[in-house]
């Protein structure tokens, strides 16, 4: 039976301030957009995406993060029906969870089935990386112009087709759909590539081309992030000289004639009668770090940014609009996350729960409520917490060099990060490999000149899972590393294989979700040869696209950076010898308690920034629907907007662990 929670007002918990009427007086009251046509009355939808947000509490003594967000969370349960009993897919990710819910399909249908980023299987046998974060026609191989090593879509399904595009039943429906930073849906990146996102959006040699050649920064702030798909008949788009065809080859029933306004340059000015720059929920102007009206970055995706976004989009006439809010514990200006209590992360929470309190009485103010309104509410992953305990909030987040034999503060938080090739038996030469680095990384074992035996992989497999190392949230002496691990064939069981078999990893290692999984050493004083390294805290180091590292061979492969998911309940899948053997609420429990709040570092060229990055993933999801509950977004969306008539394959999504 699924578990409802009505929970009481936090507000006595938190000295916060309550919602905050005042600002919406100054917007005018939402316009009314004539064809959209919406079943059970409802004329809106809202869907706010965080990045990460928890409904329960990391350590006993601090409010969780929606108790520190009372607004949202009152708002929730005086309005709708709040749940914990939703599950992530696996791998779960950033990517992976936003375009599940958008598509209410599993990875293996919608095609991200490893997330942010995944490895896949060229011509020749070796590895190639690719980011999963790219707009929604883009293929695998985005830098040959054919695709050469691997043509098929980076949102692939049934067919080798591309994905069904969430935003189609809208505007077929008459309904302008607006996006804020939601995967895949906006420009995602510059590339100017031949089948990068600015070649596929606005072609080679256009004007915004050029520009994402010339002036990278300046593309990324006027392009990237933003975008509205306009209803059929034109919707908002008949009001701007720069729409652009909204081109879906693969679309079931044909997508032609449609529009979109792609990126902050085009759409600011369509939903403010002219302004070059669209007002957050504190009537500053949105800019990025140079101070240019337009995206400020996926890192700057704040509540205040994005609710503002979402406000102006429907106080414009644009009624669907999804969201996405970067993620509270992550501290931009020391590049780290945060821990429970600590004082910068109380004070994003509360810039947060003042931004819900003025975004809802704005709305109230514009008609927009649940009389008329699905809101949902929900997370794409959520960071499970890696740490000791601290009585007053201050967490240590240096690094704790274990194999050194340094012992960690108690107060110490971060991933612990182990070196796959060390866990390996001295005097054993595996076949040459590529990882998805991870908590729970994919392995690529190398296909070229004389590929290996299936015996050869499975002696890897069997090398890696009884491997031991020290976990010091765990426990001082060694403890198995790993704790289930899935072959090609037992892949299939949490959907990770898609229509594309050069994305198929040969096995993926389900470790304790306390580590970081690399094949590398990436602290200078673990360079020297067969050196442990398990680190724990500090910046993130780990390669990003432009990076390279050394693998197993001793030859040099480009990285992607990644992270992974354990799951509630693989108890079908392999589990190494020694470890423990857990199932149902055990399982749960050991899973779902022992996650990583990884660290971070600054951005850089070349690389992804925190929406980009990959952390450990909670289970637990909050979801509200705005009337009524169900048991999955899609479902929830499915119902504003009339039978999806237009996905005769699409099946609903069903929870991944059942009681």
């Amino acid at each position: 039976m699924r578990r409802l929670i009505r929970l009481a007002s936090v507000a006595a918990l938190l000295a916060m301030q309550g919602l905050v009427p005042g600002t919406a007086a100054a917007h005018p009251t939402a316009t009314a957009t004539q064809n959209c046509s919406l079943d059970n009355g409802i004329q809106h939808v809202i869907s706010i995406t965080f990045d990460n947000t928890h409904l329960f509490r990391d350590r006993a003594g601090v409010p969780s993060d929606l108790e520190q967000m009372p607004n949202l969370l009152n708002f929730m349960t005086g309005n709708g029906t709040l749940t914990d009993n939703n599950h992530t897919i696996l791998i779960s990710h950033t990517a992976g969870g936003i375009l599940t819910s958008l598509t209410g399909l599993y990875p293996d249908r919608q095609g991200l089935t490893v997330t942010n980023s995944y490895g896949y299987f060229k011509p020749d046998g070796s590895t190639g990386f690719s980011t999963a974060f790219k707009y929604w026609t883009d293929k695998v191989d985005d830098v040959t112009a054919d695709g050469v090593n691997d043509p098929l879509p980076n949102m692939v399904t049934t067919g080798g087709l591309n994905t069904p595009a969430p935003w189609v039943p809208y505007t077929r429906a008459g309904c302008d759909y607006g996006a804020v930073s939601t995967a895949n849906v906006v420009v995602e990146n510059t590339k100017i590539t031949p089948a990068g996102d600015m070649t596929r959006v606005f072609g080679k040699d256009s004007a915004e081309w050029i520009e994402a050649r010339d002036h990278a920064a300046l593309a990324q702030t006027d392009f990237v992030g933003i975008a509205i798909h306009c209803a059929q008949g034109g919707g908002i788009c008949n009001t701007s000289s720069h729409a652009k065809a909204d081109v879906l080859p693969d679309e079931p029933g044909g997508y032609n004639g449609f529009n979109g306004l792609f990126g902050a340059k085009y759409v600011n000015p369509a939903i403010t009668g002219g302004n070059a720059a669209v007002k957050d929920t504190e009537n500053n102007n949105i800019k990025d770090p140079a101070g240019n009206p337009g995206f400020p970055g996926f890192d700057g995706m704040y509540a205040r940014v994005s609710l503002g976004y979402v406000a102006q989009m429907q106080e414009a006439g644009v009624p669907v609009t999804f969201a996405y809010i970067s993620d509270a514990h992550d501290n931009h200006t020391a590049f780290r996350a945060s821990g429970p209590g600590e004082a910068d992360y109380v004070a994003q929470l509360h810039s947060y729960d003042q931004a819900f309190g003025a975004f809802f009485a704005r709305l109230a103010a514009d008609g927009i409520n649940k009389s008329n309104t699905l809101f949902v509410f929900t997370s794409d992953e959520n960071d499970h917490f890696a740490g000791g305990s601290s009585t007053n909030g201050t967490w240590s987040h240096t690094y704790c060099n274990i194999s050194a034999g340094q012992t960690c503060p108690a107060n110490q938080i971060g991933e612990v990060e182990q070196n796959l090739n060390e866990l390996l038996p001295t005097g054993y030469t595996p076949p040459a490999y590529d990882a998805h680095f991870d908590s729970a990384p994919t392995i690529y074992v190398s296909k070229t000149g004389t590929p290996p035996t299936t015996s050869d992989i499975r002696r890897l497999e069997r090398n890696l899972a009884s491997a031991n190392a020290i976990d010091p949230y765990v426990n001082p002496a060694p403890t198995p590393v790993m704790l289930w691990i899935a072959d090609r064939v037992g892949e299939k069981a949490p959907h990770m294989v898609n229509a594309d078999p050069r994305r198929t990893p040969d096995f993926t290692y389900f470790a304790n979700p306390d580590y970081f999984l690399t094949t590398t050493n990436t602290r200078a004083w673990c360079q020297a040869p067969r050196t442990h390294e398990r680190n724990v805290g500090g910046p993130r180091r780990h390669p990003s696209d432009d990076a390279r590292a050394t693998r197993a061979d001793g030859q040099l492969r480009a990285r992607r950076r990644g992270a992974g998911r354990l799951p509630r309940d693989l108890g079908g899948l392999a589990r190494p010898s020694g470890a423990p053997r857990v199932a149902g609420a055990a399982a749960r429990r050991l899973q779902g308690d022992r996650c990583a709040v990884r660290t971070l570092r600054p951005q850089h060229a070349g690389g992804f920034d925190s929406r980009h990055r990959q952390r450990q993933r909670d289970q637990r999801h909050a979801l509200l629907l705005g009337r009524k509950q169900h048991r999955v977004a899609d479902r929830a969306t499915r119902r504003a907007r009339g039978t999806d008539a237009h996905r005769p394959h699409q099946r609903r999504l069903r929870r991944s662990h059942r009681k």
